[in-house]
């Protein structure tokens, strides 16, 4: 069948049809695409998951390895929101990316042996040197509540950096667990170094009130920061206000809860403030931003239904305004939004 086969009478898509080929969570981001229009131009191909409708090796990559760029960025969003020293941050960039230089990467770079040189018998890969090696389970064995050892002391890399960032260590200190773990980390791997390249160096007794004095001092020192270059600030009292004699406001907003169920609306007020009209409009699966076009367009469809000419816009993404001011939207299903909302703002 062609698209169009999928459009019923009244302009929008076919869901009886739909659902009864396609999974349901499919058929929630097919509600958020907008329904394809004669006064849209002609059809031509395009490749939906770049930006620029072209076909890439990496785009198609992405798709066969079932890359999952919401979660990788919930993990970023995490990772680098640990408060910890830039030096620290990057260590764990370097962790997530699997590159830390231990003793079996040097041997698939053909340098030297893989095993680990304190335990000769176990080969030193990152989760190795950084939890399983006895020298660093001793720490944390100190620091982790028996409740939740099972849980830190499994799994692979990804799963343990995740577990550290996103899950509550039962942790009775002022400071974030996450923040403690990544200092931490990178306190373990340069004593490990220490160790490897200088006979003489040993780890410390105290390792916990050591790693505790680094966090400490660097939280005192953001604290002092924020004193010193905190700015006085303006409150400015914002409102709604009416627009001028003869023309009607439309108040727009979109949100999406976790990247799923998303949603529109908005209401249509005159010059005195009174209520004109309103409208609302489950959207399926999208992100918070096409949440705001869908806002913007349903608004202004239903401002056109009734007639009005003379018509003020509000929304409350800057992000939304300058990009329907500009035109240029990257993202495929965006820009069939946008033009759209250019075409009943007059704009093309």
């Amino acid at each position: 069948m062609k698209v169009a086969d999928l459009v019923d009478f009244n302009g929008n898509w076919n869901f009886e049809m739909l659902n009864q080929w396609l999974p349901y969570d499919v058929v929630e981001r097919i509600m958020t695409i907008a329904v394809p229009d004669e006064n849209d131009g002609n059809n031509k191909q395009m490749w939906s998951v770049s930006s620029n409708g072209k076909f890439t090796i990496a785009s198609a990559y992405h798709i066969v390895s079932n890359f999952d760029n919401a979660a990788q960025y919930e993990t970023w969003l995490k990772l680098w929101k640990i408060r910890a020293p830039e030096r620290i941050k990057h260590f764990m960039w370097m962790l997530y990316h699997g590159r830390l230089l231990t003793n079996l990467r040097k041997h698939k770079m053909g340098i030297g042996n893989p095993m680990c040189r304190f335990c000769h018998d176990e080969i030193e890969s990152e989760i190795h040197v950084l939890r399983d090696c006895p020298k660093a389970t001793a720490l944390w064995l100190c620091v982790v509540d028996i409740a939740v050892r099972t849980s830190f002391f499994e799994g692979d890399l990804p799963h343990w950096i995740k577990f550290n960032l996103f899950t509550n260590v039962y942790w009775n200190h002022n400071v974030e667990w996450s923040d403690f773990w990544a200092t931490a980390c990178h306190a373990i791997w340069n004593w490990r170094n220490k160790e490897t390249h200088n006979d003489n160096s040993q780890r410390p007794l105290h390792a916990k009130n050591i790693i505790m004095s680094y966090v400490n001092d660097y939280h005192n020192a953001i604290a002092k920061s924020v004193i010193v270059t905190a700015q006085p600030r303006h409150l400015e009292e914002v409102g709604w206000k009416e627009p001028p004699i003869g023309w009607v406001k439309i108040n727009t907003d979109g949100a999406c809860k976790d990247g799923s169920a998303a949603g529109c609306g908005g209401l249509i007020r005159g010059s005195e403030g009174e209520w004109l009209s309103g409208f609302s409009k489950f959207l399926g699966k999208c992100n918070a931003f096409i949440a705001e076009l869908w806002g913007v367009l349903e608004g202004l469809r239903c401002a056109k239904r009734m007639g009005f000419i003379a018509v003020e816009l509000n929304a409350d993404s800057l992000v939304v305004v300058n990009i329907i001011t500009s035109g240029k939207e990257s993202n495929a299903s965006g820009r069939s939004l946008v033009q759209k909302i250019r075409k009943l703002l007059q704009m093309e």
